[in-house]
């Protein structure tokens, strides 16, 4: 079973050391292209070298499985436009639509931004896309269902991404640990990091999440490193606010 802490260790020692970086975008510090502001904030560039340094000691053994639980991924049209090792599309549970179809968009768009070309933080993962949505739906999806895709997702993943949630989440309503997902997550060692949610709510109810929680909840910020409005404030932020 994987730790929690060993997937979160390194994260902090990279931020840290990204962070006095004098050159963040290391492949454009000597040219005149106008890199991604994104990218450039979080210190992609300098993560991903540390990375692909790490990987030369034995690139299948160390190479983590990223998991996208969203609303797709169109196959046919953006398969080409993304960088990973390696990618997988599949249904997040029996009653998913077809995972090679996005009626919405956003689970291509985040998949994209995970590993896609030009824009995406990383190319050194094998990316794993789950479709959540039924046949017929878009933007929306169940409780049970996210947590049926989640406990899929981290049977073969090391980090589950989820860029969904409720009102009762982005409030502080609703304990996560005691969500089914939390548990399972847990039990498999996989590293959920979920969306804090585009309510803009700023001050909810705050929960007591144990310190070895699979779970870290994100905020958009947007190029000026300040929390976007829209966004609810989650226990980390990172960039979210006109992305592309």
């Amino acid at each position: 079973q994987k730790q929690v802490s060993d997937l979160v260790k390194p994260l902090f020692q990279i931020t840290q050391e990204a962070s006095q970086s004098k050159c963040y975008m290391a492949p454009h510090c000597n040219d005149n292209v106008n890199p991604s502001w994104a990218r450039m904030q979080i210190g992609a560039d300098l993560a991903e070298k540390v990375v692909a340094n790490t990987l030369k000691e034995n690139k299948n053994q160390l190479m983590a499985t990223v998991a996208v639980i969203d609303s797709g991924f169109d196959f046919k049209n953006q398969s080409t436009a993304i960088n990973a090792n390696s990618i997988v599309v599949e249904k997040g549970h029996e009653s998913s639509g077809n995972p090679n179809i996005d009626p919405d968009g956003h689970g291509t768009a985040v998949s994209g931004m995970v590993s896609g070309n030009g824009i995406g933080i990383t190319k050194n993962i094998n990316l794993r896309v789950y479709r959540v949505t039924e046949k017929y739906a878009t933007g929306s999806t169940s409780s049970a269902m996210l947590a049926a895709s989640i406990e899929k997702a981290c049977e073969k993943s090391d980090i589950v991404n989820v860029s969904w949630g409720s009102a009762f989440d982005e409030l502080g309503m609703s304990k996560i640990e005691n969500a089914l997902w939390y548990k399972k997550a847990k039990e498999r060692g996989c590293l959920v990091v979920k969306s804090a949610g585009n309510s803009g709510v700023k001050n909810a109810k705050k929960q007591e999440i144990p310190i070895d929680a699979p779970f870290i909840s994100v905020a958009a910020s947007d190029q000026f490193s300040e929390e976007a409005t829209f966004s609810t404030k989650g226990m980390i932020s990172a960039p979210g606010a006109g992305v592309y």
